[in-house]
């Protein structure tokens, strides 16, 4: 907000259509970019860490349900605590069809938290070099940072549905 505000004092970008790029090119504003840029990747990186070395248990409590991690850790348990459960007290589901779909799960589980971290490095590649100083790698972070959004979320769709539609387990959001 301090870069956009910055750059529309200064008459550096257009106040209907800006470019996210553009609030952060010149002085000062690209310093205030910057800055929300790394402060936004490192704290997306500690919260990762850290809720991946203190929760050892298996299901997270809701307010870590905020973070990639949080996310990572609810499917992890849906797929190897709850699901198996379900299949045992359910004779009707055939074992091989389980085992390949959880599986598939868990290891789609794993890579969307390896992009969530790649994510982190992605925000700070795209915060930290200028689009009029550092065009290819400007765009190279943002285009990855994108890509990983929309594939982080196509990941996170895939486990959902086929949780509920085959297992019918369905994870609800939390609210404060």
């Amino acid at each position: 907000m301090f870069s956009y505000a910055s750059a529309l004092n200064y008459g550096h970008i257009d106040p209907l259509l800006p470019f996210v790029s553009d609030a952060g090119t010149t002085a000062p504003q690209a310093g205030f970019f910057a800055q929300t840029m790394d402060l936004i990747a490192i704290l997306s990186r500690i919260l990762l860490n850290s809720f991946l070395i203190l929760s050892k248990q298996t299901f997270l409590k809701p307010t870590a349900l905020f973070t990639t991690v949080g996310r990572y850790k609810q499917l992890k348990y849906y797929i190897r605590v709850e699901v198996p459960n379900l299949t045992v007290s359910n004779q009707e589901k055939t074992a091989d069809l389980d085992s390949s779909l959880l599986g598939r799960l868990d290891k789609f589980n794993f890579v969307a938290s390896l992009i969530a971290y790649l994510n982190c490095f992605n925000l700070l590649v795209t915060g930290n070099f200028r689009c009029s100083e550092a065009y290819t790698l400007h765009t190279i972070g943002a285009a990855s940072l994108f890509l990983g959004i929309i594939l982080y979320g196509y990941y996170m769709s895939y486990i959902s549905y086929h949780l509920f539609s085959k297992f019918n387990i369905e994870s609800r959001p939390v609210t404060m």
